[in-house]
């Protein structure tokens, strides 16, 4: 599994189709217009098709969440065999 960062300017298109595995976990950085936010939430889930059978999903860490936080969303979508396309908001 692999873990990538989407940086406020990044484009999540891209990110998804240039990564190998069989799984990729994104990590959504603060910092995001709503806009652009919005945008990259709605094409996870029809990249995650795209991908199939790599699973694709999201960490979106709200204010008051912390590394370990992050981390442990990661470590979930890691075991979740069967999950793919998803956002999970912490914080």
């Amino acid at each position: 599994m692999s873990v990538a960062v989407l940086a406020p300017a990044d484009d999540i298109v891209p990110l998804v189709r240039g990564a190998s595995g069989e799984a990729l976990t994104i990590v959504i950085a603060p910092g995001r217009d709503r806009l652009a936010l919005a945008l990259a939430l709605a094409a996870l889930p029809p990249l995650a098709i795209e991908r199939a059978p790599m699973r694709v999903n999201a960490v979106l860490p709200r204010p008051g969440a912390g590394p370990v936080d992050v981390e442990a969303a990661t470590r979930f979508l890691e075991r979740a065999v069967s999950t793919t396309g998803q956002v999970l908001e912490i914080g």
